[in-house]
């Protein structure tokens, strides 16, 4: 195996130097009747922790599911999971083992690396940047694979300095969670004034008339454009995680060659709808975002569909919480077809959606309402907060490029 570069911070180590990666099953296993933890995808947050809700006998799990043990880590290995960040430290596992989701990796630190400067480092928002590039699959399908982890470099110090770094690394995360908490709750105060304005949308007792969405788009419906081993053009390109998250961010994308040189249709530009088209988990299937402003140098892939929705009909603020609300949900999930383990949805799906259109000056006074929401300071303190734990991880040496990963 070739080592990585050196560091500032210390000399570079292959991280299967350190730790054991997706570790086998003891044959201790096999005389086991005892109930352990369990943990689907589900329950493991994007903020880094996890929530065991149920326990299950280990003979009903040991050949299914992704095994792992008390002290281990875990980090999601599917599209968007892992770009959203779902990864987290399993040193209070309630039980000795466990085992969770296939879509895991599970990283088990060996005596040279801290539990805690490791996961810092494998759930900041550079190293996830890192993965997706290597990711491998299908649309809705791609997963980090083991390969990748493996020749992943880690800054290796003394461990006393490791512990150091992931203490300070810890104080700022435990300030985001406070702010991304007071975020939660505003959403949930706009979901309450969305419902307060417009009434229970799923069985729209108000009696709002219902519009085929083709009747409220400027355009055609299209699908965008994915990278190709064979492309001759760069380019950047977003990834889902632009779109399944709590609002759009241009900031989760990466650069990619195309077989077309950035077509005009195919750039992200404001007021699109953009919907996921695919993925391995329904409820991600058909979740959107609208554009806030035009971004000529992004492309939006194949795994999203632009939908340029009428401004002068929908206004933004409600199509884009109407559209993620079960109202909108139930239609999209009930019509997903199913491939392989991949939900999809189509053109032709889409346009058969019937949305409930209130009058437009109700609309635009829920917009009123979201833009005053989220323009507090409370958003920007949570932005301010966002870019300090990754500066701080990139002045330690935790954040490191794609060219330092390759191989």
């Amino acid at each position: 195996m070739q080592r990585p570069p050196s560091s500032p911070l210390g000399h570079m180590v292959p991280l299967a130097e350190l730790a054991t990666l997706n570790p086998s099953k003891p044959r201790s296993l096999a005389s086991r009747r005892d109930r352990v933890a369990f943990l689907p995808m589900s329950d493991v947050g994007e903020d880094g922790s996890y929530r065991v809700r149920e326990t299950r006998p280990v003979p009903a799990l040991v050949r299914g599911y992704t095994y792992f043990a008390r002290g281990d880590l875990l980090l999601a290995k599917i599209t968007p999971c892992m770009e959203n960040g779902k990864a987290t430290d399993l040193r209070e596992l309630p039980t000795d083992i466990g085992f969770g989701s296939t879509e895991f990796h599970v990283v088990r630190p060996g005596p040279r690396i801290d539990a805690r400067y490791l996961f810092h480092l494998l759930w900041s928002r550079s190293f996830r940047r890192a993965a997706a590039q290597h990711m491998r699959g299908s649309a809705g399908q791609r997963r980090v694979p083991i390969e990748f982890l493996a020749r992943a470099p880690v800054p290796l110090v003394p461990l006393a300095e490791q512990r150091r770094i992931a203490a300070i690394l810890d104080t700022a995360d435990r300030l985001r969670r406070k702010r991304r908490r007071a975020r939660e709750l505003r959403e949930a105060l706009l979901r309450a004034c969305f419902v307060e304005l417009f009434g229970d949308l799923v069985h729209n007792p108000t009696r709002w008339p219902l519009v085929p969405l083709t009747e409220l788009c400027t355009g055609k419906l299209r699908n965008g454009l994915s990278p190709s081993r064979a492309g001759r053009y760069p380019g950047k390109v977003l990834t889902l995680a632009a779109i399944t998250r709590g609002s759009f961010d241009p900031s989760a994308h990466k650069r990619a060659m195309f077989e077309l040189d950035m077509p005009a249709t195919r750039r992200v530009r404001a007021q699109d709808l953009l919907v996921c088209r695919g993925n391995g988990n329904l409820s991600l299937v058909g979740c959107a975002r609208f554009v806030t402003h035009d971004a000529p140098e992004l492309l939006f892939p194949d795994t999203m569909i632009g939908v340029p929705i009428d401004a002068s009909k929908l206004a933004p603020a409600y199509v884009e919480q109407l559209w993620n609300s079960p109202a909108v949900r139930r239609q999209l999930e009930r019509r997903a077809r199913t491939t392989n383990g991949t939900h999809k949805i189509n053109h032709k799906l889409l346009r058969a959606l019937e949305l409930p259109v209130p009058p437009y000056p109700l609309q635009q006074r829920f917009a009123t309402l979201a833009a005053v929401a989220r323009r507090d300071r409370a958003r920007a303190a949570l932005a301010e907060t966002e870019a300090l734990f990754e500066s701080l991880v990139e002045h330690r040496g935790l954040a490191l490029g794609p060219t330092t990963m390759s191989g």
